[in-house]
């Protein structure tokens, strides 16, 4: 009678994880709870920090191949870029930080005519809130990107080379 009890309750258990996963791997299938993690400090003096995290915006496909990737060179149509060291940083007063440096290899991203470009102006709007901010995107352009511009890209990668399908470009605090 125990054993039957123990084995019944271990499935249950077992079940419920199962469940836990499924419902935390759906979310991330679907945007949810995906974003950049963004370190701030509020306030005249005030060097506490908080989360932000920015939330997919709809018209992405999901996951970025590469986060935060900076521009190295620009060449025709394919732009060259580097997966930096750190991230992006921002001040107490806002204004955004970031190196170009990188530690990774160099991937060439392809950009087609079926490549849809975004300029990601999440920040330009942004209020100084804590906590889930909804990524926000403008059309965008590749003679618009600057060099200190940083990337997030999808696409098909063959070794250090990516045909993009979406390409999302931001500017630092004051570009274009």
């Amino acid at each position: 009678m125990k054993k039957t009890i123990l084995i019944s309750g271990g499935v249950v258990i077992l079940v419920l994880l199962l469940a836990g996963a499924a419902f935390v791997g759906g979310g991330l299938l679907n945007g949810e709870g995906q974003g950049f993690n963004l370190p701030f400090g509020f306030g005249s003096n005030d060097k506490q920090n908080c989360d932000v995290t920015r939330v997919v915006a709809p018209e992405l496909p999901g996951p970025p191949m590469m986060r935060r990737a900076v521009l190295v060179r620009r060449q025709g149509n394919s732009i060259f870029i580097g997966v930096p060291q750190r991230n992006l940083s921002v001040s107490p007063n806002g204004t955004a930080s970031q190196t170009n440096s990188f530690d990774g290899p160099i991937i060439e991203v392809v950009v087609t005519h079926d490549t849809k470009i975004y300029q990601d102006v999440t920040m330009q709007n942004y209020s100084g809130v804590c906590g889930r901010v909804q990524q926000i995107l403008a059309p965008g352009k590749l003679d618009d990107i600057a060099e200190d511009a940083t990337f997030l890209v999808w696409g098909q990668r063959n070794g250090n080379r990516v045909i993009a399908s979406h390409l999302v470009y931001e500017l630092p605090a004051g570009g274009k």
